[in-house]
């Protein structure tokens, strides 16, 4: 009898089986029957064949939708007829407010154009009295000024009639008698020379012109190169002898605020009082350079400009736009004139000078006498570097052209 020899396949394929084939056969799907699943089946089955409850089924589903969409529809046009209303309100609201604010408007604007132009016109009434009163005041002290100078000059008259007639009596008492010539002569020049003090006293005090220069201090010379380092820095150069008369006027150059520029508006460190002169001299040069521009002051021959920007400096720069306002420019009355106005705005608390002009004038005419305080002022300074870089050379030159230019 033959048996199966054993072998690695023969083993292999005893070994496996299809597993797939196996679980198939052994799982079953088998349905659970109950009692009540029979009777719902059964109803089912019931409502299907019979065909009258199917029709009344299916027109009360019928009902049911169009009733649905019935609804849906009233709703809808409700919801649409509520909006179209409620825009409506709102348009409405909206154009009686536009109606409103507008009316509200216009009267606002017929109010405000009321009340400008009654302010425009109280104020070109006030203007035009305050104009009046002011050439009023100003009229009164040319009239006084005049006065003064028709006596002086009256004074003056006399004087040279009495001088001729004196000195025709003393050249005929000369061939008579010596002594009284000699005695008659001195009374004569005492007399001469008091009467023509007080003459020219008199009238300088109506003119700025033919007054006798006086020499700038020591002390203010002494400030020249910090002063024109501020002329140049605030491109008023050529007003560097301007600013020493200023100085000179103001306090000699003595003190810690030379300039008595402690009250201008550039004034940022020392609120109390500058105690600081090249700080001063910095805020006194550039308030000037301000009150130069604002008076329209293009060089030093612009006279009644300059008069101007130098009474502004005292006042303060308001004072040019008032001057100009009402008078066209500066004058010495128009200045007593500001200065009286001011004094009963602030209870006599303005401290200003209405001679500030006359008085800074006396310092800033040109002079031989000036020109060689100037120059005294320079000794010491070796090598001219100073003078050539002023003149504009890079390198050195012979300076002795630009040391006259420079004084």
């Amino acid at each position: 009898m033959s048996k199966d020899i054993k072998t690695k396949e023969n083993m292999k394929n005893i070994k496996i089986k299809d597993n797939t084939r196996d679980i198939k056969h052994f799982i079953r799907d088998k349905d659970i029957s109950t009692k009540d699943s029979l009777k719902e089946n059964d109803n089912k089955d019931i409502l299907k064949s019979n065909p009258n409850i199917k029709a009344v089924n299916q027109v009360s589903n019928n009902a049911k939708a169009v009733t649905i969409e019935s609804t849906r529809k009233t709703k809808n046009f409700i919801n649409k007829k509520r909006k179209q209303r409620k825009r409506i309100n709102i348009k409405e609201k909206s154009l009686l407010k536009i109606s409103k604010e507008s009316l509200d408007y216009s009267n606002d604007i017929n109010a405000k154009t009321n009340k400008q132009s009654n302010k425009i016109m109280s104020q070109n009434d006030y203007r035009t009295q305050m104009k009046r009163h002011f050439m009023f005041k100003h009229k009164n002290k040319t009239k006084e000024a005049v006065s003064t100078a028709s006596k002086s000059r009256y004074m003056y008259n006399k004087i040279s009639d009495t001088i001729k007639i004196t000195y025709t009596f003393m050249k005929s008492a000369v061939t008579s008698v010596s002594n009284i010539i000699s005695l008659g002569t001195g009374f004569l020049l005492l007399i001469v020379i008091s009467l023509f003090i007080g003459v020219f006293s008199s009238l300088s005090d109506n003119n700025l012109y033919g007054i006798a220069v006086s020499l700038l201090s020591e002390e203010v010379l002494a400030y020249t190169d910090i002063i024109s380092k501020y002329t140049e820095q605030y491109e008023i150069e050529e007003f560097t002898p301007l600013v020493q008369a200023i100085m000179m006027c103001e306090s000699k150059g003595l003190g810690d605020d030379p300039m008595n520029s402690s009250t201008f508006i550039y004034n940022e460190e020392y609120p109390d009082g500058i105690r600081d002169s090249e700080y001063s001299i910095d805020v006194g040069v550039h308030y000037l350079a301000e009150c130069l521009k604002k008076a329209n002051v293009n060089e030093p021959s612009d006279i009644e400009q300059l008069y101007l920007a130098i009474q502004a400096y005292d006042y303060g720069i308001e004072y040019i736009d008032w001057a100009i306002s009402y008078f066209n420019g500066y004058s010495k009355a128009n200045a007593k004139v500001y200065l009286d106005m001011k004094k009963e705005e602030t209870e006599n608390k303005f401290d200003g000078n209405a001679s500030y002009v006359s008085n800074v004038w006396i310092y800033y005419q040109e002079s031989d006498s000036r020109i060689v305080e100037i120059a005294k002022a320079q000794i010491g300074n070796i090598g001219g570097r100073k003078y050539w870089e002023w003149y504009g050379f890079e390198s050195r030159v012979e300076w002795c052209a630009c040391f006259v230019s420079y004084v």
